[in-house]
């Protein structure tokens, strides 16, 4: 996939440099469309494993507030359990996971993006209406 985003990118940069005829413009709305479709299906994937590390994350918090809180005779403060949480390893491990997830998912919806905007330009030139 990211062959063919990065050829659009390519195209793209050739027409604005070197302009383009009208039948080449066809063809890269054509694979402008490819390549939205293709980081559609990304985008499902990406956007479920980032909702899953989001759970994760949750649930790991939620585990070591509780085993934290068994550490005490009394119930530890707010603070406490917030500093033993943001602390403990394995948060911060997963915290990371899903920082890279979201990355990843924002960084494909930005080329989908990229790629809409080439389709609409590629045709519209196509189309001779670019004006």
């Amino acid at each position: 996939m990211i062959n063919s985003y990065e050829s659009l990118v390519e195209e793209i940069q050739k027409a604005s440099e070197e302009g383009i005829t009208i039948e080449h413009a066809e063809r890269v709305a054509g694979k402008s469309l490819f390549v939205m479709n293709a980081l559609s299906e990304q985008l499902t994937f990406l956007d479920k494993d980032r909702r899953m590390r989001k759970r994760g994350l949750k649930a790991i918090k939620s585990a070591v507030r509780v085993e934290e809180i068994k550490k005490f005779d009394k119930k530890p403060t707010e603070g406490q359990l917030e500093d033993a949480v943001n602390l403990n390893s394995l948060v911060a491990s997963e915290e990371e996971a899903y920082d890279d997830a979201e990355t990843h998912s924002a960084e494909a919806d930005r080329q989908f993006g990229i790629a809409k905007e080439s389709h609409l330009y590629f045709r519209s030139i196509s189309k001779g209406t670019f004006g």
